[in-house]
């Protein structure tokens, strides 16, 4: 139990100052949803290969429009504004 709720801290402090290094060295605009978009994509992926929970077609179809959208976000810009 220990160990657990030892480890557990660690990771979520760890994870903390990490969050707040990359906002320290980027756009919130790109930081935000890149650190808030990996929890619940990856919980889905162990889900389904850890747990064997069932992955739908609709369940694939959201995780891929929520990466295609953080990698939209956060990807290099050619805008006409950015001339």
């Amino acid at each position: 139990l220990k160990l657990g709720l030892g480890s557990g801290l660690m990771a979520g402090a760890a994870g903390m100052i990490l969050f707040y290094a990359a906002l320290s060295m980027g756009e919130i605009s790109r930081v935000k949803p890149v650190a808030f978009t990996i929890a619940p994509a990856t919980a889905v992926v162990l889900g389904a290969l850890v747990l064997g929970e069932p992955l739908g077609v609709r369940k694939v179809a959201a995780l891929v429009m929520i990466l295609v959208g953080v990698a939209l976000l956060t990807g290099k810009t050619n805008d006409v504004a950015a001339l």
